[in-house]
């Protein structure tokens, strides 16, 4: 994508109207690594475009998960992008997606919190600063989702050589040992059903 048309996409994103945002959220795949020339665009504003930041306040659900992948396009092996994201809070937007009612948003949000934590161990301790680890405890324990297997991938990395977040997640009072059992023995014979199918990793368009 020409730097220009980065320009012109990025208000667009902001639009009332539906189907431009739908349009213009995933225009930022053409920011990604492949696309150099492009990925020097978002490293001159001061956050990602508007479209990401619509996850977390657009009414239209579908709005709300194409934003979500520029998101994903913005932050993933891009580390000008990753600053923006953490230094806009962008952490808890994908928590608040993880709680919300849109199964597609929480699955996207769980797996993109995933895959930066497991690309960016350093980040660790940013999202257990914001008390991470007990509201991933808290997702879990609402009823059972296909998702839960991202929020527990989160929670393993945490642990994984991280003092601090094995003492998080080892607190009385999180109570996860008992969580975790009970929802092993919940489970305990039943097949999971299949995870929809997405390309891009889990992060469809």
């Amino acid at each position: 994508m020409p730097e220009g048309a980065f320009n012109c996409a990025s208000p667009l994103c902001g639009s009332c109207a539906e189907r431009c945002e739908v349009a213009c959220c995933p225009a930022a795949r053409d920011l990604r690594p492949e696309h150099a020339a492009s990925s020097v665009a978002p490293a001159r504003h001061r956050r990602p475009p508007e479209a990401p930041w619509l996850t977390d306040s657009d009414p239209h659900p579908t709005v709300r998960v194409k934003a979500l992948y520029g998101v994903s396009c913005l932050v993933r092996e891009q580390e000008a992008g990753l600053r923006a994201f953490v230094s806009q809070d962008g952490f808890s937007v994908l928590m608040r997606g993880m709680q919300s009612e849109d199964e597609r948003l929480r699955t996207k949000s769980a797996f993109l919190l995933l895959n930066l934590l497991s690309a960016h161990p350093e980040q660790k301790g940013t999202v257990l600063s914001m008390g991470m680890a007990e509201q991933l405890v808290s997702v879990l324990r609402s009823p059972h989702s296909s998702f839960h297997e991202h929020v527990l991938g989160a929670l393993c990395c945490l642990v994984e050589d991280c003092p601090q977040g094995l003492k998080d997640c080892r607190s009385s009072s999180l109570g996860l040992d008992e969580l975790l059992t009970h929802r092993a023995r919940d489970l305990q014979g039943r097949e999971e059903w299949p995870g929809q199918q997405t390309d891009d990793n889990g992060m469809d368009r």
